[in-house]
């Protein structure tokens, strides 16, 4: 099996505060969470449990001892919230790269003795920090005496995401299709884009380009996920998609990959025709360093918002929205959205982008639909909205190049604002300009005492596939 681990940047930040004093040993413990993906278990920072200078039996340079009265209170902090304890030290003598010493093996074995006692069945973890707190080697613990590797340390939320590994200075080769790329992102970057696995969820108008504009941009890991098939009204919008798609009743996933693997034969392309609520297929979703929602339903984005926050996977939502006047067909509504959001940061219930009505109406039947529209509690949510290619291509190519800056590190985000479009300008000036999203205190996905926050597999999802889709 396969580990990794992700934390948030205030985790990131907390661990910098905590263990950044270098002359000597320091140390500190995470209480976490798991996540199984499609070929890996992901561990997930939930608390960073700071240690009192009364707390040490022995604080040297080059030894550190932890008092018994201490690690008994941090395990039975990791009982209380269910979940796995994670020991975290430096080596302040190391820059650049760090490992394990034998002192750390031996003491490992008298730690995780007393931790496997006191959490059974959780899979307890270990760090090792060097001085700058850039390289990091990890372990977890599947029994006292068997450990296997944590390949990363993944901080996804922040102006830039970043990755921590054993050593800092590597080479990347590029090869020659990449290499204009790479002089504009830096070789590292055009790595971390290479080595990415990307969800993207929806298919059609925005997700035909988002899928084509990433796989350009190097991406070699990709999932798509539609069960919709095309018909004669998407085809001018559908990238990659031709008459005959339509006679054969071709899926537009189907559609996406032909296109994909046309253009770039090497690339990873899974496709799964089912709709992203369907349970067979969340641990596609756990394992995603980064999903695209592309969804025009507020049920999937519902079920990512949740995602998002509970397995600590960030989301790039993209929309794109006319409204048209029923009776006299007059534009009265256009609407463009590109929203990066990021674990622990405002979902998408707090920034207004998941509407309950709709999310109840699609939660129905087909037959329960049609009857509350008939008694006229719903209105106008049958109505085929207008649509056109190049809107979607201008939200699709913003999302895109805002997700590359943040992975790469080209330039720093702004993770409190979502970029709201006015394409024509019906109502004042078009153009782009930024929303301030704000949390809830108390929501349940993001607020500071989110009970699903980091839990993982913990908690079920609370959103249930559609009728109709499952249909």
């Amino acid at each position: 099996m396969k580990y990794r681990m992700r934390m948030l940047a205030k985790h990131r930040y907390q661990l910098r505060q905590l263990l950044g004093d270098t002359t000597r040993e320091q140390a500190c413990f995470l209480v976490c969470g798991t996540a199984q993906g499609r070929d890996e278990k992901i561990i997930l920072v939930r608390e960073v449990l700071a240690l009192e200078p009364g707390d040490l039996l022995i604080h040297a340079p080059d030894q550190l001892s932890v008092n018994p009265d201490a690690m008994l209170r941090v395990a039975r902090r990791a009982k209380k919230l269910n979940g796995s304890i994670c020991m975290v030290h430096t080596h302040p003598m190391c820059h650049g790269e760090v490992e394990f010493s034998r002192a750390d093996d031996y003491g490992n074995i008298r730690t995780f003795e007393f931790f496997s006692c006191m959490l059974p069945g959780q899979i307890n973890s270990c760090l090792v920090w060097d001085a700058p707190l850039e390289c990091v080697a990890g372990r977890a613990y599947e029994s006292v005496q068997s450990w296997k590797k944590i390949s990363a340390i993944e901080v996804v939320s922040g102006e830039c995401r970043s990755v921590h590994h054993e050593r800092k200075h590597q080479r990347f080769e590029i090869g020659q299709i990449f290499d204009r790329q790479a002089r504009l992102l830096g070789k590292e970057g055009q790595h971390h884009l290479s080595t990415l696995r990307v969800v993207i969820v929806g298919c059609g108008g925005i997700g035909s380009v988002a899928s084509s504009l990433l796989v350009h941009s190097g991406i070699r890991h990709i999932t798509l996920i539609d069960f919709d098939k095309a018909d004669v009204t998407n085809l001018p919008r559908l990238l990659g998609s031709n008459p005959m798609d339509v006679q054969n009743g071709r899926n537009k996933a189907d559609i996406a990959r032909r296109y994909i693997q046309d253009h770039v034969p090497d690339v990873e392309v899974i496709v799964l025709n089912h709709p992203v609520e369907e349970p067979s297929i969340v641990s596609h979703l756990v394992s995603a360093d980064l999903i695209v929602s592309c969804t025009d339903n507020t049920t999937s984005r519902a079920y990512i918002n949740q995602l998002c926050h509970q397995y600590f996977v960030p989301v790039l939502d993209l929309g794109v929205q006319f409204g048209a006047d029923v009776e006299s067909g007059k534009l009265v509504k256009e609407v463009g959205r590109v929203n990066l959001m990021l674990p622990g940061s405002a979902c998408m219930c707090c920034t207004g982008h998941i509407d309950p009505q709709r999310l109840a109406l699609e939660s129905l039947s087909r037959e329960d639909q049609e009857k509350r529209r008939a008694e006229g509690y719903v209105i106008g949510s049958d109505v085929e909205e207008p649509s056109m290619m190049a809107f979607n291509m201008q939200v699709a190519a913003r999302g895109i190049q805002l997700c590359t800056q943040w992975i790469t590190g080209l330039k720093p985000i702004d993770t409190t604002a979502y970029e709201a479009f006015r394409f024509i300008g019906l109502n004042g000036e078009p153009g782009m300009k930024p929303v301030r999203k704000r949390s809830d205190s108390q929501c349940l996905f993001c607020g500071v005492n989110s009970s699903l926050l980091g839990v993982g597999n913990l908690a079920s999802m609370l959103v249930k596939p559609r009728f109709h889709a499952v249909a």
